[in-house]
């Protein structure tokens, strides 16, 4: 998905088909929203700090917020950003499904893992008991 806004607005003026079909909105109101008015509130602090990056003219990489669909859902989108001429190029990917069903980091949070585990380690040190 692909955005292009303006800096000094904080509106985009283009969003491609895919990124409007997400949300679900037109390109009119999508248009003549801010775009912080369809962020999570949990996460405006984050969009500001990633703004004032691009504003200074660094660039955003591997930046996850949540924005508001017109349904009222919420879909996480992990963004990319660059800045140039007073413009804001973006582009997401909608990672929402890293949420909607985590998967554990280590085996200790993975109970089914660890039970596995567990018996394979038995298996090993009683391998006459499946004899």
């Amino acid at each position: 998905m692909m955005g292009v806004a303006d800096a000094q607005t904080a509106r985009f003026e283009y969003a491609n088909p895919a990124l409007l079909t997400s949300l679900g909105y037109t390109e009119t109101y999508f248009r003549d929203t801010p775009f912080l008015d369809l962020v999570h509130p949990d996460d405006q602090t984050t969009t500001v700090l990633a703004m004032t990056r691009l504003n200074g003219g660094g660039e955003v990489h591997a930046f996850i917020n949540r924005y508001r669909c017109a349904d009222g859902r919420y879909l996480y989108f992990e963004w990319k950003a660059y800045p140039l001429n007073g413009k804001y190029y973006a582009f997401a990917n909608d990672v929402t499904y890293r949420y909607q069903n985590p998967v554990p980091t280590n085996e200790s949070e993975n109970p089914e893992k660890k039970k596995r585990f567990g018996y394979s380690i038995w298996e090993i040190m009683n391998p006459i008991s499946f004899w």
